[in-house]
């Protein structure tokens, strides 16, 4: 049987590596100037605005909902 939970999620420490290609949670963002790369800073477009883009990382999450099939296997991965 599969629940839905809501938790919050933390990438320890030495598993951090481990997922830095595969985080298990994405996020959505307002991608401004300062979160650009130098390299994207050099040539965007003058008419670049931010945009709210969904994004792959591995920062804390709050308040994240998962189905407790998905959540059996990430569970070694995070902290709750």
């Amino acid at each position: 049987m599969e629940h839905i939970i809501e938790c919050d999620l933390k990438y320890s420490d030495k598993l951090y590596k481990l997922y830095t290609d595969y985080p298990l949670a994405l996020k959505h963002f307002t991608v401004s100037p300062d979160m650009l790369s130098d390299l994207r800073s050099e040539i965007k477009d003058t008419n670049w605005k931010p945009s709210r883009k969904l994004i792959v990382n591995l920062l804390d999450k709050t308040n994240k909902f998962a189905i407790t099939e998905i959540f059996n296997f990430t569970s070694n991965a995070v902290s709750v």
